[in-house]
């Protein structure tokens, strides 16, 4: 069964082995390393994440647009409330996970900037730090 819903979550989002962290020694302080190169990579990647973010709320907008009520009594009045109450929620949720995607985004480019101005400084040590 677990291999099933493995297949499957693959067959919606593809691959999603992580791509190689290096980290220091178990157990403290939750540093790792990854080369320019790699946090090019790990950037783009949340870059299209946050594409298809964008574009699930699109639909999700479109799908809220298109709630009506079944009927013109109380309970199909009641069952658009609640659905479009339920849309709203995925809505909130999706920008929510927008938002976070996007201030990751600037954290990966800021440790990338980082990673750049430590790699130009041990080039030349004598170098003076702008």
């Amino acid at each position: 069964m677990f291999d099933e819903a493995s297949a499957a979550v693959r067959s919606v989002w593809g691959d999603l082995t992580p791509p190689t962290v290096y980290g220091g020694a178990t157990g403290g302080g939750g540093k790792f390393e990854m080369s320019v190169a790699e946090l090019e990579t790990v950037i783009g990647m949340w870059k299209d994440e946050i594409v298809k973010i964008v574009e699930d709320g699109g639909k999700i907008g479109e799908i809220a647009d298109a709630m009506r009520a079944p009927g013109g009594d109380d309970p199909s009045q009641g069952y658009a409330s609640t659905g479009l109450n339920t849309i709203m929620a995925l809505q909130n949720q999706n920008d929510s996970m927008l938002a976070y995607a996007r201030g990751y985004v600037k954290k990966l480019e800021a440790a990338k900037e980082a990673t750049v101005k430590a790699d130009q400084a041990n080039v030349d040590p004598f170098a003076q730090a702008t």
